[in-house]
């Protein structure tokens, strides 16, 4: 998919000059890239892991990182 290639592309030349991009930062920047039709699986995905989490919280583990979108 070109769309991730050239955010990997402005990874690479981004953290090439020195600077820092934590790995949930950049999965955000890929998230909030997507068109408006993956917004439904990425909804249901974030609900997941949401759960998830609170499941892990209660049983003193954390599976996943919440991830957002925009």
């Amino acid at each position: 998919m070109k769309h991730l290639d050239d955010l990997k592309l402005q990874y690479n030349h981004i953290t090439g000059l020195g600077q820092t991009i934590e790995d949930k930062t950049y999965i955000n920047i890929i998230i909030a890239s997507l068109p408006l039709s993956y917004h439904p699986t990425i909804d249901a995905l974030s609900t997941s892991i949401d759960t998830q989490n609170k499941i892990g919280t209660t049983l003193g583990t954390n599976y996943v990182p919440v991830l957002t979108s925009a």
